[in-house]
């Protein structure tokens, strides 16, 4: 008792604070249960994937120790391999950057938002950080990415867990519009990602009022000055072109930013032949930073976004077809090798937003066969990934293989229905769909997904069904017949599909909606200026003709109606 009087003194006089002292003493396995407060339930320990990992903590430990890194819906964990404790444990949300060294293929480290780095080394790294960095940006993490090197604090106005200003944001935006001639650009770049969130600019919307800044203009300028002095793509480092990777990956997630791959003269073909020039390094970071911006620009990472600027964008992305074999080559090479989990992470995310609903829809027809045609042609190498450890890259597999039986010709869907036999997919998503249990919602949508793949195999695939009924029991296969309705608790909510295309264009095309008041009041102006113009052509007509001078009514250019593609 005299020692708890002394720390609530101590604790009054020194620092200023209250401590509670609870009467009722609690109980050591109370303690145990709940050492980690509101993530001591099972939805947040329970793991859906794990990695054997060696940490680096030569603070504590002289040598690399054994740990479990185990990843559940919401925290990372590290566990004992002997005895399955929980050693660590830290919520998704609180990752800021995952770092993977390029000199070792085993290396790489975490850094968290309070500034703490630490060090692992695994034998397939790649992929592990491939699943890591979907299940973050599962957990709500926009600003999470993959970096050669830690953010530099030195760099930063500010701590990491908190967004910079808007007059901060705003200086590093002028800085590399206008960098000063003693510091080199590749430095001003460092600075501006160091200081700008990897989801995109916060304050990219010019403000109401005489004096606010035209942020349009200054994020224009920025962009031009980034590909301007992006210096010989063949000579710089590594380091410096995935740092001009990510910030125009920054720059690219705001509206203004993702208007102006098509609407800024020359922009365009200055990124497609940066994107080139980096793919021809064969670099695994600089080619995943490149991937992972073209992502950006396919599909817009703001809100309130254009469904009209989304598909002039994938136009001018898809329009090239060898820069399209190039890319899916490069993708095949990788699967083949079982190397860059991060870039075929990053591949299947660009075949998502170009081939998968719902963001097909807003792809144009000639392109998505084409590039559908293609991929059906590297149909085998799909299957492959079904085997990957990472469960990210196993669900982006499924969507895409969804999308070529649905979308794909008859003779198409036959090879995938065979090669899903052939391969072994149809029993790996049979297990997956009738036996895949807990409430994460990355496993439930892996379940539905397999679900979905193995109606689309079986369908008029009689090979299949033989399997099916040589596997099932007897009467399950007749309870199937059954024309009972299926009971409403039983019904699955859609997890696939989060993007309603229809209702975001029909929101559009009432917002370009007049008052019909107003519209009124247009048309009876127009009828005036017709007048007008009628009877000054008659009085000009006399001498007017002889001068040659010509009045032109300009036509307003209407604006054509969002057209989705339809879907087969």
């Amino acid at each position: 008792e005299d020692i708890k009087i002394k720390i609530l003194e101590s604790a009054t006089v020194n620092i200023g604070m209250n401590i509670k002292v609870l009467s009722t003493p609690i109980k050591l396995e109370d303690f145990q249960c709940q050492r980690f407060g509101k993530f001591s339930d099972d939805e947040f320990v329970t793991s859906v994937s794990e990695f054997a990992v060696y940490k680096i903590h030569k603070a504590r430990h002289s040598e690399p120790v054994r740990r479990t890194l185990c990843l559940s819906e919401h925290c990372l964990l590290e566990r004992d391999p002997q005895t399955y404790s929980i050693c660590t444990l830290q919520p998704l949300n609180n990752i800021f950057a995952l770092i993977r060294d390029n000199d070792n293929p085993q290396l790489f480290s975490i850094q968290y938002f309070s500034g703490q780095v630490r060090t692992y080394t695994t034998t397939d790294r790649d992929s592990l950080l491939a699943s890591l960095l979907d299940g973050v940006r599962a957990a709500g993490n926009k600003d999470v990415h993959v970096t050669m090197v830690p953010t530099e604090r030195g760099l930063r106005l500010g701590p990491l867990y908190l967004p910079v200003e808007e007059e901060a944001e705003s200086l590093h935006l002028k800085l590399l519009l206008n960098p000063p001639a003693t510091k080199p650009f590749s430095q001003c770049v460092r600075r501006f990602n160091a200081n700008v969130p990897y989801s995109g600019l916060l304050y990219s919307i010019t403000q109401e009022g005489i004096f606010s800044e035209n942020k349009e203009k200054l994020i224009t300028g920025v962009l031009q000055s980034l590909v301007s002095k992006e210096g010989d793509q063949k000579t710089i480092t590594t380091m410096e072109l995935e740092a001009q990777f990510h910030a125009l990956r920054r720059l690219a997630a705001s509206k203004v930013g993702y208007a102006c791959f098509t609407k800024l003269p020359g922009f365009r073909e200055a990124i497609g032949l940066k994107v080139v020039s980096a793919l021809k390094r064969n670099d695994y970071a600089v080619t995943q930073a490149a991937i992972d911006m073209i992502c950006a620009l396919m599909h817009p990472m703001h809100d309130d976004y254009d469904l009209r600027q989304e598909q002039l964008n994938k136009s001018s992305l898809l329009q090239t077809k060898p820069f399209l074999e190039s890319l899916l080559n490069m993708w095949t090479t990788h699967i083949a090798q079982g190397t860059g989990a991060l870039i075929v992470s990053a591949m299947l995310d660009f075949l998502t937003f170009s081939l998968c609903v719902p963001y097909s829809e807003t792809t144009d027809g000639k392109h998505f066969d084409t590039l559908l045609e293609m991929v059906s042609d590297r149909g085998r190498m799909l299957f492959r990934l079904f085997q990957h450890p990472s469960m990210a890259i196993v669900k982006g597999a499924g969507l895409v293989m969804r999308s070529i039986i649905e979308e794909g010709e008859t003779d198409v869907a036959e090879k995938m229905q065979n090669l899903a036999l052939a391969e072994g997919a149809l029993p790996r998503h049979l297990l997956a769909a009738l036996y895949t249990q807990g409430t994460d919602g990355r496993l439930l949508t892996h379940r539905q997904l397999s679900r979905h793949l193995i109606g689309l195999w079986v369908t008029g695939n009689p090979t299949a069904m033989n399997l099916l009924k040589r596997i099932m029991p007897t009467g399950l296969i007749a309870f199937l017949d059954s024309s009972d309705e299926i009971p409403k608790e039983a019904l699955e909510q859609e997890m696939l599909n989060h993007r309603n295309n229809l209702k975001l264009a029909q929101e559009h095309a009432n917002k370009e909606k007049k008052n019909p008041n107003w519209a009124a009041l247009e048309r009876q102006i127009k009828m005036v200026e017709k007048r007008v113009e009628h009877y000054t052509n008659l009085a000009m007509q006399h001498w007017g003709a002889r001068v040659g001078i010509q009045l032109k009514r300009e036509e307003k250019i209407k604006e054509r109606p969002i057209v989705l593609r339809r879907r087969r």
